[in-house]
């Protein structure tokens, strides 16, 4: 492995969307909550390593040493998200179909378009029931 890609991956949106469950399952991390929902306290950061090939010609392997940050959706933690997005690489903007389509559109404004990531560095999860079973959809 010649390339090491150290990316900072933000998991963003309203609370109770579900953003801690998608982020435990992308880092393959087991947490286990009993079912109980306890929201997260600023950030929590998972560290977790992929290995993969690039997409040109040449098709290098790298490795990435990614950084997923679980966000707090409370608008008390609203004062920390510059901290928070400060050198980020990507966002995954997760919600609540029901209820928080015009939310999505703030959490863009802030964690996409003013960071000036590009769309295809950002993913829109939404999760239509709010259950055990964290069942999403990727729009």
């Amino acid at each position: 492995m010649s390339v090491v890609f150290k990316p900072k991956i933000l998991v963003v949106g309203p609370c109770e969307a579900g953003k801690t469950c998608i982020s435990n399952f992308i880092a393959e991390a087991t947490e286990s909550r009993g079912g109980e929902y306890r929201p997260t306290q600023g950030v929590r950061i998972l560290e977790f390593e992929s290995e993969g090939e690039g997409s040109d010609e040449a098709r290098k392997p790298f490795k990435a040493e990614i950084e997923l940050w679980d966000c707090s959706g409370n608008k008390k933690y609203e004062s920390c998200w510059p901290a928070f997005w400060h050198g980020s690489n990507g966002v995954i903007l997760v919600y609540r179909k029901q209820s928080e389509e015009q939310a999505l559109e703030r959490w863009y404004e802030l964690f996409v378009h003013q960071q000036h990531l590009k769309d295809s560095q950002c993913i829109v999860i939404t999760q239509e029931n709010i259950s055990p079973s964290c069942k999403w959809t990727l729009i």
